[in-house]
C-alpha cells in the first residue's frame, strides 16, 4: 500500500498538488504565482521552491528541465490506495460508497477517455464474460488514442459482448457509434 503522506501535507504543498492536478506542467515561477494568489498567508519564492523540491524528493512530483508535474506513479498509488480503502470499507460494512458522488474535472477529452477506460477496467472486472450495456448521452470518440491504447481498448471490449444505447442521433453520434 502506498505511503499515506499525501494526507498530511503543509498548506503550501497541498496548494501545489492541487494546482498541478489542474494545470501541468508548470515552471517554478508559474507555480509560485498561482500558489501565492491562492495562499491565505504570504509566501516567498524560496518557500514555494523548497516545497517543490521536497515534493520531488517524496516522489509526488516529477521535474523536467524547468517544469514540474505530478508523478504518474504517485497518482497510480493514490488510485490503488483509494480502491483498497473502498473495498475494505465495503467489506466491513461501515460505509456504503454508492451513496457518495464525486465530480471529476478534466482539461482534455483524451484525459477523460483514459480515465473512463481505466475506471471501467479496474472497477468493473468481468471474469464471467457477461454481456455489458452502456447508456450514453453521446458516444465518445477514440480519436487521439495511441495504437497501444486503442489495441488495449479493443482487447478489453473483445472479451465479451458490449451493447451501447445512445439517446441522441446527431451526425457525430452516428459517426462515433460506428467507430466503436
Amino acid at each position: 500500500m502506498p505511503s499515506h503522506s499525501f494526507l498530511s501535507h503543509s498548506p503550501t504543498k497541498s496548494l501545489i498538488i492541487d494546482l498541478l492536478s489542474r494545470v501541468s506542467p508548470l515552471s517554478a515561477k508559474l507555480v509560485f504565482e498561482h500558489v501565492k494568489r491562492e495562499s491565505k498567508v504570504p509566501l516567498t519564492y524560496q518557500a514555494v521552491h523548497k516545497s517543490l523540491n521536497e515534493l520531488v524528493q517524496e516522489k509526488i512530483l516529477l521535474k523536467s528541465v524547468s517544469n514540474y508535474s505530478l508523478d504518474p506513479l504517485w497518482i497510480t498509488g493514490l488510485k490503488s490506495f483509494a480502491l483498497d480503502l473502498s473495498e475494505s470499507m465495503d467489506r466491513k460494512g461501515k460505509i456504503d460508497l454508492s451513496d457518495y458522488h464525486i465530480t471529476v474535472h478534466f482539461t482534455h477529452l483524451l484525459s477523460m477517455l483514459r480515465f473512463i477506460v481505466g475506471m471501467y477496467e479496474s472497477r468493473f472486472p468481468n471474469p464471467e464474460k457477461k454481456d455489458s450495456i452502456c447508456i450514453w448521452k453521446h458516444p465518445w470518440p477514440v480519436i487521439g488514442f495511441s495504437d497501444v491504447e486503442f489495441g488495449h481498448l479493443r482487447k478489453l471490449l473483445a472479451a465479451s459482448t458490449h451493447y451501447a444505447v445512445c439517446f441522441n442521433s446527431t451526425p457525430l453520434d452516428k459517426m462515433f457509434s460506428s467507430m466503436l
